[in-house]
């Protein structure tokens, strides 16, 4: 238990480090400081330094998809109405509470090590999957409702908009400034504007 528990807390310690700084950026050693541990001791909590990292990326990516989870998973809620409140709230997380630091720690992850790194990719899809799992639920939901027309299969729509996402995190990195959220707004809009049903034709 304590073996568990202790490697808990050093990727509790060093989730902030790692979303922050990336693999290359962050060695072993600065690890083992942040989490008040002598180097040695690291192997006894994870074979390797990717071992570590697929943790941590773990560990985001089960936060990640509980962020919506809890934004889309009421059925009762109209599903515009969700999306809204989550670019709200995503905006002033990103400029109020971050300042426009850190960005998507998968998808910092996948510009840094998809092309080379088989067993990063193939975690960060699964990140990723996920969260389309999640969005693709509520989609099919609201296209079954008549809230959303069925033009787009469900899991289409959940990938544009988690790349809209992505692409806006992305975005607010480089230039620093909201302007990547009205963008996303945007967008997200005219992706919405599409799949309203048509109503009843005039006669």
């Amino acid at each position: 238990m304590k073996a568990k528990t202790s490697r808990d807390k050093i990727i509790a310690d060093c989730h902030v480090a790692v979303w922050r700084s990336g693999y290359h950026a962050l060695g072993i050693a600065e690890i083992c400081r942040l989490s008040g541990i002598e180097k040695s001791s690291f192997y006894n909590y994870f074979e390797s330094k990717n071992e570590f990292f697929l943790a941590v990326l773990n560990r985001y990516g089960e936060e990640l998809v509980g962020r919506f989870r809890q934004a889309f998973g009421n059925m009762d809620v109209p599903f515009q109405d969700q999306t809204q409140n989550f670019l709200i709230q995503l905006e002033k997380d990103y400029t109020e509470t971050l300042k426009f630091f850190l960005g998507c720690m998968a998808g910092n992850l996948s510009l840094e090590l998809a092309d080379d790194y088989p067993v990063f990719r193939a975690s960060l899809q699964q990140v990723f999957s996920r969260v389309e799992d999640v969005l693709e639920a509520r989609i099919q939901h609201a296209q079954h409702t008549n809230e959303l027309a069925a033009t787009l299969p469900a899991r289409e729509m959940a990938s544009m908009m988690l790349a809209l996402l992505e692409g806006c995190l992305l975005y607010m990195k480089a230039f620093k400034n909201e302007r990547a959220f009205r963008l996303l707004q945007s967008w997200m809009g005219v992706l919405m504007a599409s799949q309203v049903p048509a109503g009843p034709r005039q006669t």
